[in-house]
């Protein structure tokens, strides 16, 4: 079943305001193709006991369970933005355009409950006008920096996880293995009869991968924590899991199997567990 964020059809009305490119048609956004049946949840309790162990109580009164959620869902917002970039800059808007649109109708409405606890103003709109001018003007420099103003409001908003949390390496991993799984479901839905014929999938999957790769780099920027044994085993998986999503553009049949970036996935968690 396809979610629709309540918004989704200011879309259509923001595409008419901005308007098309010479000679482009302009695309169905509000029935633009949904990657994902459901809306993921962050699955596995052990992200959450970790925030337990490492947080100081929040005077925000947000539970570590919450915290753990919301960078979860962010994240892969974040990775719909930046292979939605990536695309744009190898010329590939009509590629482009679905991961401008995901973030809306697939993860907002779960975001947006999260926001007024944190003192954060909904920015759906801006998602919504983003898409827009993806669609309509995809190499505009009005429409990059408009990326780089949402880039700056998800930034804004992970922000309101605390320090002792986000610097936590227990707790970051447990997040990061449940988006490495994510990405491998998504990676499953691009595959049919042994070739990748879902390519917004496969992008999805590759782009929630280059979200975890910013958070791996930002945690060992920490001396400790980049030499710790953990993070070192951890980051092997990873890197192995990236591999299998490396091209972007998809190859026609996929570089390994669903099980293959199961199993890699199952080593990350039991190693964010331990």
């Amino acid at each position: 079943m396809h979610r629709y964020h309540r918004l989704a059809g200011i879309t259509a009305l923001a595409l008419l305001a901005v308007g098309p490119s010479a000679g482009a048609a302009a695309p169905d956004l509000l029935h633009a193709d949904l990657c994902l049946a459901r809306v993921p949840k962050l699955a596995h309790t052990y992200a959450r006991l970790a925030a337990l162990q490492v947080a100081a109580a929040d005077p925000a009164g947000i539970s570590a369970e919450d915290h753990a959620e919301f960078l979860f869902k962010l994240g892969l917002l974040e990775g719909h933005l930046v292979i939605g970039k990536a695309l744009l800059d190898i010329n590939q808007p009509r590629a482009a355009l679905p991961h401008f649109g995901h973030p809306v109708r697939e993860l907002y409405d779960d975001i947006h409950e999260a926001l007024p606890a944190r003192g954060l103003k909904d920015f759906d709109t801006d998602l919504i006008a983003l898409e827009a001018m993806v669609a309509a003007k995809p190499r505009d420099v009005a429409t990059t920096a408009k990326y780089d103003d949402v880039m700056r409001i998800v930034t804004a908003a992970r922000a309101t996880v605390p320090d002792s949390l986000r610097n936590a390496e227990p707790f970051m991993l447990g997040v990061l293995a449940e988006i490495m799984e994510t990405a491998s479901e998504d990676y499953n839905e691009s595959i049919e009869r042994g070739r990748i014929e879902k390519p917004v999938e496969y992008h999805d999957s590759r782009g929630y991968l280059l979200y975890a790769a910013t958070e791996i780099a930002r945690l060992e920027a920490t001396p400790t924590i980049k030499s710790d044994a953990k993070m070192k085993a951890f980051h092997a998986e990873f890197d192995r899991a990236r591999a299998i999503v490396g091209p972007l553009l998809p190859p026609e049949r996929p570089l390994k199997s669903v099980a293959q970036f199961k199993a890699i996935v199952a080593k990350a968690k039991t190693i964010a567990k331990g």
